[in-house]
């Protein structure tokens, strides 16, 4: 069985520092502990390699970091790190993309009740018998110009909507990808 989590001495090797400023990182850079059963404060790997990134030296002595950790193991928790996070961006980004249709759904309603709203003043100025030819034109001219303004606004919303579409698609490719990298064994994922 592979060992994922250290007790403080052990990260600290790990992150090669020293047990004293390991302990100044974990207030300063919010790193996430975890008690044994006898109340000893453990670090995951993943916490060591989200904070130390590639200064984490997993591969050193055995018996300086604990005895049962190897390289596969840290490969598999990167991984394992790396797959939550592209979940995490995957889920975000359909939650945006679905807020963003959402809004632009709504304004698209609010719009088209707006030109019939307008439309209809319009068309009740256009009949009064009082206005003259040339106001029928300005009128006119001003309907054209809104439903311009409203198909420009649908277009947009449109464009919007498809970058969305294609943005999900680049995470979902990006997502496969990765679940395919993580699925390679140790010797193919460092030779090729």
């Amino acid at each position: 069985m592979n060992k994922t989590k250290f007790n403080i001495t052990e990260a600290a090797k790990i992150a090669g520092v020293t047990r004293k400023t390991f302990y100044q990182h974990i207030n300063k850079k919010g790193i996430s502990t975890s008690a044994d059963d006898n109340g000893k404060t453990l670090i995951d790997a993943s916490e060591l390699i989200r904070i130390y990134g590639d200064k984490c030296k997993f591969d050193g002595d055995k018996e300086k970091i604990g005895g049962s950790f190897t390289k596969e193991a840290v490969g598999n928790t990167t991984t394992q790190v790396e797959t939550k996070l592209l979940e995490q961006e995957l889920k975000m980004t359909r939650q945006a993309k679905d807020s963003e249709i959402s809004r632009l759904e709504d304004h698209i309603e609010a719009l088209e009740k707006r030109i019939s709203e307008q439309k209809s003043q319009f068309t009740m100025l256009l009949e009064d018998k009082r206005a003259g030819g040339n106001e029928e034109n300005k009128w006119e001219k001003a309907i054209n110009a809104i439903e311009k303004r409203v198909a420009n606004q649908e277009s947009r919303a449109q464009n919007e909507k498809e970058r969305a579409d294609k943005i999900l698609k680049q995470n979902l490719f990006l997502k496969k990808q990765l679940e395919e990298e993580k699925n390679k064994s140790f010797l193919k994922k460092l030779f090729g």
